[in-house]
């Protein structure tokens, strides 16, 4: 349906023009999703902690990387350590550790 009332429906009389709203904020989430999933896509599976992955869910790496995962947006970064997107290595403040385990 077109968000409007039913009987706008019948009219076909009525011409209708698509239009195209942009929210630049889910659009960014949008692609914070791909790059998640794409870091993910080899290893997807954590032990919890997620700091160690595995191609395969196994008892010591149950939890799949969107499991309990919601990626959102906000106008300031809140949390400016967590390098969930796999973006450590732009961070000054930051020492990335590499212990082979990263996705």
């Amino acid at each position: 349906m077109h968000g409007g009332p039913r009987d706008e429906c019948a009219d076909v009389e009525r011409e209708w023009f698509p239009q195209r709203t942009v929210c630049h904020a889910a659009m960014e989430r949008a692609a914070a999703d791909w790059r998640y999933d794409t870091l993910h896509e080899k290893r997807p599976f954590h032990d919890g902690t997620f700091e160690s992955w595995a191609e395969k869910r196994s008892l010591s790496h149950p939890y799949h990387a969107r499991d309990g995962v919601t990626l959102w947006v906000a106008e300031s970064d809140l949390a400016p350590h967590d390098h969930f997107l796999g973006d450590a290595k732009d961070c000054d403040e930051c020492q990335e550790v590499d212990g082979g385990d990263s996705p």
